[in-house]
């Protein structure tokens, strides 16, 4: 069945398309920047919405916190709250759509997100190098050029691997002096190998993320849970660049109330593929002009072995303890 635009745009933004459809709505936003931008006004929209939704449920719910004498005066005072604060989320909704009718950079922008997202949900796999670049190291190390030249001091790996199928799928694994480590997930559980301990599997399939940077902010990479893209254009302020032919270049810049999550993030987009080439994140340090930095490139995108996400692929290579073995 054939949805038209505004259905698949709804569908989207309510995360129950199914993958004809997100193909579908993918290909029309290709089709002219006019339907690009129609999308995003949407997807602004939508957000909006959703944030003073958020509001309006806080302060029912704080109204019914607080012990009203008689009844009828409580039901009338919350028939009161509710019928005002719907009116003021109208004209919020409406105001602030006159407002992105005005913003084309930042649709253009979080258009382009929202595509870069459901390409990353496609099942193919995709292979990337994570590195941790410290760029006053490097220019010292540059600067004490020679055999006498300082050495970097021992921490925690400065490299790892991530591969990632569809959305859901992921495996993380980097080496330390202790041996290799290795966290992952099949879409419904995760696990962990680690050289001290037994295999570990937890039925939340991200219980062992915590060491994938900015997790919550993955979504070109890694799509755990429904609307997940969403928390990003939300705490974000996106622009879209063209440095060059063979890159667009999405810059998110943390908005001011926005407490957690690193203060800039950069994604590289081949403009051919419009596939994710590079992102940079760069973690809030007192000092901005600090520009430590993680990269995750993306190296290959050639098949992996069916059963490369579970542990037992991984754990017959890098056998851990027994269990029972690790106290």
């Amino acid at each position: 069945m054939n949805l038209e635009p505004d259905d698949l745009i709804n569908g989207h933004l309510d995360a129950c398309l199914s993958v004809d459809e997100q193909r579908a709505l993918n290909d029309w936003l290709k089709q002219s920047p006019d339907n690009a931008r129609r999308f995003a006004l949407a997807t602004l929209l939508h957000n909006r919405i959703q944030v003073e939704y958020q509001s309006l449920n806080a302060t029912l719910d704080q109204l019914d916190s607080v012990r009203i004498a008689t009844a009828p005066r409580s039901r009338a005072t919350r028939r009161v709250a509710i019928f005002a604060s719907a009116a003021c989320l109208c004209l919020a909704a409406f105001l602030y759509l006159l407002t992105a009718e005005n913003t084309t950079p930042t649709a253009t922008a979080v258009a382009a997100f929202h595509e870069l997202t459901m390409l990353s949900r496609e099942s193919a796999d995709r292979t990337y190098r994570v590195s941790f670049v410290d760029e006053q190291s490097q220019r010292a190390e540059r600067n004490n050029a020679g055999p006498n030249r300082p050495k970097p001091p021992d921490g925690p790996a400065k490299e790892a691997m991530l591969y990632v199928r569809g959305g859901r799928q992921f495996v993380y694994s980097w080496k330390a002096a202790a041996g290799d480590f290795i966290n992952g997930s099949d879409g419904t559980s995760s696990w962990s190998i680690r050289p001290d301990r037994p295999l570990e599997v937890n039925g939340d399939q991200m219980h062992f993320t915590g060491v994938l940077p900015a997790v919550n902010y993955l979504s070109p990479v890694l799509s755990f849970f429904d609307g997940q893209e969403k928390r990003l254009v939300a705490d974000y302020n996106l622009e879209l660049f063209h440095p060059d032919a063979t890159t667009n270049l999405l810059v998110a810049v943390k908005k001011p109330d926005t407490k957690q999550g690193p203060r800039r993030i950069e994604i590289r987009i081949n403009p051919t593929s419009q596939q994710l080439s590079e992102m940079r994140i760069y973690p809030e340090t007192p000092d901005h002009r600090v520009t430590n930095y993680t990269r995750i490139q993306l190296i290959s995108q050639d098949p992996l072995d069916g059963d490369w996400f579970t542990p037992g692929f991984h754990q017959q290579r890098h056998p851990s303890p027994a269990a029972g073995a690790a106290d």
